[in-house]
């Protein structure tokens, strides 16, 4: 049956995660190892991890959901949550090393400005996260129920044994090498999902009609007295609050450099605009197709209705890998920040650090799966979490890695009084005129701080930027790779004779990271090309061109996971595998596709591009 075929792809999936987490946390032997590995991870897989830690399966319902129910109004408020990753990259990673000795943010903040601050910084953050964990746990049981047909509990209780084992035993190599095989899997089954849907129920005409409907007319967005206008402007405002959570934090601490940092961000917040525009787009058709569908059962709508043999397995497991990469980060975040950052400055036994982190990792999971039983709405607890965390910790946070210093009692009374404005924003104001408090909370700490330093004239303030030349290094570096690689054209003919394939493969392999990544981003144009097809031809050859798709995705990821492969294997094979790649994607596959598409001018100009 269908139904069993689907199951077994599922729980194979499972089982691999489990194994795979297992498998790589093996000889974690201090907390600093389980807390941020050795920090010899590559660029890419520190981007992988952190896409797949910001993209949770949440955001895949509610991006389907307000894009179907708001239109434009949410598909751009919510870009500001991916450009926050860039705003990070921009302007705080080059700061970041100076924090390189900390394990956590609530270490950072202790260094800074004493053990107080610390264990405040420790309990807001264990605050948050636990509302996140259970949140993320809340949709992993209910699509796990849904797809199983088995009650809450159950489903509550096995999906969330999975995540909890490996997280607790492996540490973040393991949570890292899991996230990289779950950005993979969703980071190639939600875009492939988007053009399956476009086939299936895109129409032309219906666009057309859809884009002169008022939620998605472009017109309505420029309209100031439009109360979406405000709406939606403070949402995107908020979203673009930089990303300086307890684990995207940890996420900066497990780089070698500024430099490694800024890629990392930069490259995320592309791939998470990319994962999200193709969210809303299921969405916008979806719309397109019928405007009377639930928006709050559309992902269970998609499944149920427009799916095929295996592929509904194939949606689930993009779903869950979502579900699955944020919860064991968060959960792996928030017990190093309890044994070590709340234990350990308690005078508990620092010898055991390690065991608690892993003890209170259990702890946490357990705690959030009776969260998660106990409350059938977590929206208004996970907002409430984090009207604890940022206007408390970030503010202070911000200020610190862009080189702002004032003292211990300046800190703790903006602390005070970015909650006092929470509570009070909470109880008085926020019912009146529906804004969440966290903005308000924000400007009362960063305006508390500002004022007390200076009134007070407190020692401290702006520090000179001290990390610039490490840029200037690299521009150097950068002029000598430009160099060798001219050496390298220049010499490219010699040798040619009695030399093996593979060797020479190897030896002719680019040097730089990002010419990998311009090949991914080749690689995934082929997508327009699959838009361009007739739709009749699509559903004639929809298994071949579906096949091609993923094979064309796998490619693209691998290399852009390249950090991900085995030392001996990629030493010797890489060079073979990057020019049979480059032979099947943007020659076989790119020129196939023109033909399917019957030389469509969108077909041409990316078949043009791949030739360039």
């Amino acid at each position: 049956m269908a139904f069993d075929i689907d199951i077994a792809i599922v729980v194979c999936f499972l089982i691999i995660n489990l194994a795979v987490g297992l498998y790589f946390g093996r000889g974690i032997k201090t907390i600093k190892q389980y807390a941020i590995g050795n920090r010899n991870f590559s660029t890419a897989t520190i981007t992988a991890t952190i896409v797949a830690t910001w993209i949770g399966g949440s955001d895949f319902a509610l991006s389907l959901s307000e894009t179907y129910r708001n239109g434009l109004w949410y598909v751009l408020a919510g870009m500001g949550y991916s450009l926050n990753l860039m705003v990070v990259a921009y302007f705080f990673s080059i700061k970041i090393p100076e924090f390189s000795n900390s394990l956590s943010v609530a270490e950072a903040m202790g260094n800074l400005y004493g053990k107080n601050i610390r264990i405040i910084t420790a309990i807001a953050s264990i605050a948050s996260m636990l509302a996140v964990i259970a949140l993320q746990i809340k949709v992993f049981s209910t699509v796990f129920s849904y797809f199983f047909n088995i009650s809450s509990v159950y489903s509550t209780v096995i999906s969330s044994v999975i995540v909890i084992t490996y997280s607790v035993f492996g540490g973040i190599k393991a949570v890292t090498f899991t996230d990289i095989m779950q950005f993979i899997t969703f980071g190639i089954i939600i875009p492939t999902f988007a053009i399956f849907i476009w086939k299936a129920l895109g129409n032309q005409n219906l666009v057309y009609e859809t884009i002169n409907n008022p939620l998605f007319d472009y017109k309505n967005l420029i309209k100031y007295d439009s109360e979406k206008s405000y709406k939606y402007l403070s949402v995107f405002l908020c979203g673009l609050i930089p990303a300086i959570n307890p684990t995207m934090f940890q996420r900066m601490l497990m780089a070698k450099s500024s430099l490694q940092i800024k890629k990392s961000f930069y490259f995320s917040s592309i791939i998470c605009i990319f994962i999200y525009l193709s969210t809303c787009f299921i969405g916008f058709v979806l719309f397109s197709y019928n405007k009377t569908l639930n928006p709050e059962h559309l992902a269970f709508y998609i499944i149920d209705e427009h799916t095929i043999l295996g592929v509904k397995s194939i949606v689930i497991i993009g779903i869950l890998a979502m579900i699955m990469s944020t919860v064991d980060s968060w959960i792996n975040t928030v017990s190093v920040i309890f044994s070590h950052d709340l234990c350990s400055p308690l005078g508990i036994n620092k010898k055991h650090e390690l065991l608690l982190s892993r003890i209170f990792a259990l702890v946490i999971g357990v705690g959030a799966i009776i969260l998660t039983l106990s409350y059938e709405h977590l929206l208004d607890l996970l907002f409430l979490s984090e009207n604890f965390y940022i206007p408390i910790v970030t503010p202070p946070l911000m200020l610190a890695i862009l080189g702002f210093r004032t003292t211990k009692k300046v800190i703790i009374k903006a602390m005070c009084c970015g909650l006092g404005t929470v509570i009070f924003w909470k109880i008085f104001i926020q019912h009146l005129i529906h804004v969440e408090a966290v903005i308000p909370g924000m400007v009362a700490n960063f305006l508390s701080i500002f004022i007390l330093h200076y009134v007070l004239k407190q020692p401290g303030g702006w520090l000179a930027n001290k990390d610039k030349q490490e840029f200037i290094e690299v521009k150097k570096k950068s002029k000598i790779s430009r160099e060798k690689i001219k050496i390298y054209f220049n010499n490219f003919l010699e040798k040619v004779i009695k030399i093996n394939i593979i060797d020479y493969c190897q030896s002719r392999i680019p040097m730089k990271n990002t010419i990998y990544i311009y090949f991914a981003i080749a690689v995934f144009l082929n997508i327009l090309t699959v838009i361009s097809i007739d739709g009749s031809r699509y559903s004639q050859y929809m298994y071949f061109v579906n096949t091609i798709l993923v094979f064309n995705f796998f490619i693209a990821t691998i290399f852009f996971c390249r950090g991900l492969w085995q030392k001996d294997f990629k030493e010797k094979y890489l060079g073979i595998i990057w020019y049979v790649s480059i032979f099947l994607s943007l020659v076989v596959i790119s020129s196939f596709l023109v033909l399917l598409s019957k030389f469509s001018h969108v077909s041409l100009i990316v078949l043009t591009i791949h030739f360039a």
